[in-house]
């Protein structure tokens, strides 16, 4: 027996001035996460301290690979966030 389909909605996300620069190229179906400036790593989910070092000196880089699609409807708006299968960063 099996799960019978049904369509999901899903609420928009929440956008705050700290995560902003993420939300506005995902819903043009782009991918960013962070590097740290000092240790070169890169880190998600995004966030303003590096979890590797400590620092707080990051920059926003696009992925390279792209990943899935995961697709919501609300209020007849339509928006997009692309997840990445890989964060590796060449």
């Amino acid at each position: 027996m099996t799960t019978p389909w049904q369509k999901r909605i899903f609420a928009d996300p929440v956008v705050y001035p700290d995560n902003a620069t993420f939300w506005q190229p995902a819903s043009e179906g782009q991918l960013l996460h962070k590097r740290c400036i000092d240790c070169s790593e890169v880190h998600w989910n995004p966030r303003p301290i590096c979890p590797f070092c400590g620092s707080d000196r990051n920059e926003w880089i696009p992925a390279l690979r792209e990943g899935h699609r995961l697709f919501g409807q609300r209020d007849s708006q339509v928006w997009a966030c692309r997840l990445c299968t890989c964060l590796c960063h060449a």
